[in-house]
């Protein structure tokens, strides 16, 4: 984003005025502890830990940070916080509800707060001071309330989506506790998200429970759990006519669970190939694979514990909408339990009360609470316990509004990818299967067939390594499981030719989407949020290059927000083309020669700038100067450098020889210092002749017709 998007962010109000109980308000809750974050005006920033869950970071203008639950709760960045911003101290209260714990921060002032200066103060009494109020509480009360939900869509009557699928059955004996976070020592359930600042719980709990019904139909767990994107379904299933009066984008989605119906009519895509994004892409790709579609979906009947547990235990995760209140979002540890435990209406999904989207992943018992539900939210895995809640069966109205998505297994929809598109002959492509539906046997097809697999692998393995001819290939992949077999094949996936492998190497900052690079004709940008570390690899032929890498923020990628940095390195000869920390501006280049003659560096200043000689004391013929390139010795005093007959391509630019120099125009300069001309006695008399055609110059050297310079100052021929 740029200086002015992020300034308006900085600016919003975000405000914690939750919907009263029952009201109708839709599923549009944003993260509270970003919400209140950027409202201060800081910058939030959301990181994965090392088991790839997310979490928010608040920083401050300083440059320091810390977890934004910390920060929303009292017990980090005090100095920044609302509180000390009014001039009051900040305490972090705990508060013990019995089966549960909350966490809230506290503005304590010494003298008390003056409800004279606050009339919308009408808790108090007329003259009563309070020395601690809540730091929420006191927002509201002057006028800065934070505001959570976001303007929910809000359909028209007769467009609601048919319900036609409801869910009652029970099992006979269900077990006392489930949990597809462990299962048999594997994990069901996908990491930990943060929707970050935007109305998109019900995309959060829809992808829970499509991840959920999928890998459990199909057995897939741990590193193959599929991770599907939120962001297909905010913008583009939601911007189609028939669902975009149900949920769109931020703006939240309405109790219909079109975003059900959607991924059982149109399906999803996996996370990498739409990365979360809380602004609209303004497109989405039209040329991905088939899409995951799943089978049916449905709706829970109200307040049926015992059918939503079937439905866990049968689907995997279920979709279901709770009440958000202050209690609910203060949550740290423990079984949480309120009031809010009845349905509205019947049926009860028409106007329940609810104002958030979560799943519901498995149940326990306690024997002071009795049942829970395990609440997967989408606040970041600093929220409650590590990203979870454990709330009573009926709390929160959490059994009013339950939804499930049902997948049944079918063929793998294949697919692949591989870690170069443009490759050097002898170089090793390493290709990748990314099919979804768990296949078991791969047959991998090379069109031409001019190739060699390496590094034990052939043609059915799972991730081929392969070395190809120069040529444009074709590549197919078919893919089989029990019930059948998928073949996609992606045209000219791979262009292989003569040249050097020159790899890009880069560490990100904090907003990896601020980055941008060009090389020959490959441009990359908008790299996804959370991404810290990419490789490329680059076969150019020989020629002159210029590699810039940019920052839209203007700030580089080192190192205000974070320590990025990158390298570029030619495999083929070992040698490193730029080594950089990444501090810049807006951008910085590289200009580079590919398949240019190395020259020796010149030691001599005042020749190496005419780029016709160096001097070496331990030559091979002694003290003197030597050629450029062919090493030739000219001299003891370089007169007679007028004999140098150099390789036309051999030009000498900052210690190496480049084919293809930048030329600009020459400026005037002393001809001998500016290595455009020498003086000697020659056919035209004594006087200066411009190096490489020798023409004569004239005696006061001041001609410099022909002559151009290049962009670092060294001097070369037309």
């Amino acid at each position: 984003m740029n200086i002015t998007e992020r300034i308006i962010i900085a600016m919003i109000v975000m405000i914690f005025l939750l919907t009263p109980a029952g009201a109708s308000s839709g599923k549009s809750i944003s993260n509270p502890a970003m919400a209140y974050c950027i409202s201060m005006g800081y910058r939030y920033e959301v990181r994965k830990d090392a088991k790839g869950d997310e979490y928010g970071t608040c920083i401050f203008p300083d440059g320091t940070e810390c977890d934004a639950w910390d920060f929303l709760k009292g017990k980090a960045g005090r100095p920044f916080s609302y509180c000390a911003k009014k001039g009051y101290s900040i305490e972090t209260k705990k508060i013990n509800k019995g089966t549960y714990q909350e966490e809230c921060a506290e503005c304590v002032s010494s003298t008390g707060f003056d409800e004279s200066k606050t009339p919308a103060w009408k808790t108090l009494k007329p003259g009563q001071l309070k020395k601690r109020i809540r730091m929420l509480t006191l927002m509201k009360m002057r006028g800065e309330p934070l505001i959570l939900e976001k303007t929910s869509v809000k359909p028209q009557q007769s467009e609601a989506i048919p319900t036609t699928v409801f869910f009652s059955k029970a099992m006979k004996s269900a077990p006392v506790s489930l949990d597809w976070r462990n299962v048999d020592d594997h994990s069901y359930i996908a990491p930990v998200r943060d929707q970050g600042n935007c109305g998109s719980c019900y995309a959060f709990g829809a992808t829970a429970a499509a991840e959920g019904s999928y890998n459990v139909a199909t057995g897939s767990f741990d590193e193959n759990r599929a991770d599907f994107s939120e962001s297909y379904i905010m913008w583009c299933l939601g911007d189609l006519s028939q669902y975009r009066q149900h949920f769109s984008g931020c703006n939240g989605a309405d109790w219909d669970y079109a975003e059900l119906a959607a991924l059982t009519e149109e399906g999803t895509f996996l996370e990498n190939y739409f990365p979360y994004t809380i602004s609209d892409p303004g497109s989405c790709p039209l040329s991905w694979d088939p899409p995951v579609i799943f089978y049916e979906w449905g709706r829970i009947s109200c307040g049926d514990v015992e059918a939503m547990k079937t439905a866990i235990a049968t689907y995997g995760t279920i979709d279901v909408a709770v009440y958000v209140s202050s209690s609910f979002s203060n949550y740290n540890s423990g079984i949480f339990t309120d009031n809010y435990t009845s349905c509205n209406s019947n049926p009860c999904y028409s106007n329940n009360g609810t104002n958030h989207a979560v799943s519901l992943v498995g149940w326990g018992h306690d024997n002071t609470a009795g049942d829970y539900w395990i609440l997967r939210n989408s606040w970041g895995s600093s929220w409650g316990e590590s990203g979870y809640m454990r709330i009573g069966v009926n709390s929160a109205r959490v059994s009013c509004e339950a939804t499930y998505l049902a997948y049944e297994p079918g063929p793998p929809a294949a697919n692949f990818t591989c870690n170069s598109s443009n490759a050097c002959v002898e170089s090793t492509v390493k290709f990748y299967d990314a099919s979804i539906g768990n296949p078991t046997a791969w047959t991998w097809t090379f069109t031409p067939w001019t190739i060699t697999f390496v590094n034990g692998t052939n043609s059915n393995s799972k991730n081929p390594e392969v070395q190809l001819e120069e040529g444009v290939y074709t590549v197919s992949l078919t893919a089989e499981n029990i019930h059948g077999s998928d073949t996609i094949t992606k045209t000219d996936t791979i262009s292989v030719v003569t040249g050097q492998t020159v790899r890009l190497e880069m560490a990100f900052d904090d907003y990896p989407q601020e980055t941008f690079f060009t090389l020959a004709d490959v441009s990359r940008g908008s790299f996804s949020s959370g991404l810290t570390n990419y490789s490329e690899d680059f076969c150019l032929s020989d020629g002159n290059y210029t590699f810039t890498i940019g920052d839209s923020y203007g700030d580089g990628i080192c190192c205000n927000y974070g320590y990025g940095h990158y390298s570029l390195k030619n495999l083929s000869t070992g040698e490193t083309i730029k080594e950089s920390s990444g501090a810049f501006d807006t951008e910085e280049s590289v200009e580079f020669c590919i398949g240019c003659p190395q020259c020796k560096t010149a030691s001599n200043r005042e020749h190496a700038r005419d780029g016709r000689a160096y001097y070496d004391e331990n030559g091979s013929s002694g003290k003197g100067y030597y050629a450029v390139g062919s090493d030739q010795y000219l001299g003891a005093t370089a007169k007679v450098i007028i004999q140098l007959k150099e390789d036309p391509q051999g030009y000498f630019i900052e210690g190496r020889c480049s084919e293809f120099p930048i030329q600009t125009t020459a400026n005037n300069r002393d001809h001998k210092r500016a290595g455009r001309a020498y003086k000697a006695k020659g056919s035209g008399g004594y006087g200066y002749y411009a190096v490489g055609s020798n023409r004569f110059m004239g005696k006061s050297g001041r001609t410099q017709t022909g002559l151009t310079e290049t962009s670092l100052n060294y001097y070369v021929l037309n």
